[in-house]
């Protein structure tokens, strides 16, 4: 099953993404979100359902912190 959704969330050109309206997966969307709130550290288990999420992060290893 691919998911994919529209990303409109008004803080993307802070993101240096491309134009508004671009298809992008929910993981990304969950990162996306994350760097719009000013969010720098995460805390997760990898696993199961959230390992797209996990897979997308490492694009965001620079910008995000992730303790295990």
């Amino acid at each position: 099953m691919n998911t994919s959704l529209t990303f409109d969330h008004p803080h993307t050109q802070a993101l240096d993404t491309p134009g508004l309206g671009e298809t992008i997966t929910g993981a990304e969307a969950v990162l996306r979100c994350f760097l719009a709130e000013s969010v720098r550290v995460l805390f997760g288990y990898p696993g199961g359902a959230i390992m797209p999420v996990y897979d997308a992060l490492f694009h965001y290893q620079d910008r995000l912190q992730h303790i295990l």
